[in-house]
This record gives structure tokens, C-alpha cells and sequence, in this order.
């Protein structure tokens, strides 16, 4: 019996050990994995400004070559844009691109819709005769 008891002690200081060993590994996984997202995500947002430090630099440029800040020249008659209406005219654009996708995807689920019911219906009439 006591044998029995002093096995069943080592057993479960064995047991206690492994699962501390685990969750000692468990955590240095966790630990490397949030290193490595921490890591991924510093070198997105360096990329993002970086694109937008350059960005910024083409519109500097641009407006220098216009003669002063807020000033763009475009245009094949020489007509003289701000910076912020160009940027509007860009938005403007964007929207209206994205409400004709939207309408463009739209349209094609409902043929798609369109084209399954009559196949049911064939199908339907098909069997019936």
C-alpha cells in the first residue's frame, strides 16, 4: 500500500510538472506570435507612411510647379485647380465608381436569381408532364 501511494504521489508530481513544462511552452508561443503580429504591424504602418510621406512630397511638387501652395494648373486650357478641389473632384469620382459597381453587382445577382428560378420551373414542368 504504501508503495502504491508513494507511485500515485510521483505520478502526480510527474503529471503537475508536464502540465507546467506546457503551459511554460504554451506561453513562449503566445509570447513569439505577438512579437511576430507586433512586428508585421510596425512594418505596415511604416509602408503607410511612407506612402504617405510621398504623396504628400508629389503634392508639394506639384503646387511649387503651379507657383504656390494650394494651387494645382491642370487642364488642357490652362484652367487653375486648388489642391482641395482636385482631392473633392477624386472623391466625387470614387463614389459614383462604387455606386455603379454596387448597381453593376446587384444587376447580376438578380439575373443569377432570375436564371435559377426558370430552370426550377423547367424542371418543375419536366417532371410533371
Amino acid at each position: 500500500v504504501r508503495r502504491w501511494r508513494k507511485k500515485k504521489a510521483e505520478v502526480k508530481e510527474q503529471t503537475e510538472a508536464a502540465v507546467r513544462i506546457q503551459a511554460s511552452m504554451r506561453g513562449k508561443m503566445a509570447r513569439a506570435e505577438m512579437e511576430k503580429i507586433k512586428a508585421e504591424d510596425a512594418a505596415k504602418e511604416a509602408a503607410k507612411a511612407s506612402k504617405l510621406a510621398s504623396k504628400q512630397a508629389f503634392i508639394a511638387d506639384k503646387e511649387l510647379a503651379a507657383g504656390g501652395p494650394g494651387v494645382l494648373v491642370a487642364g488642357p486650357e490652362g484652367e487653375v485647380y486648388t489642391v482641395e478641389s482636385e482631392a473633392a473632384a477624386t472623391k466625387i469620382q470614387a463614389i459614383q465608381r462604387g455606386k455603379a459597381a454596387r448597381k453593376e453587382v446587384e444587376k447580376k445577382k438578380i439575373d443569377k436569381e432570375e436564371s435559377e428560378a426558370a430552370v426550377k420551373i423547367q424542371a418543375m414542368h419536366r417532371g410533371a408532364v
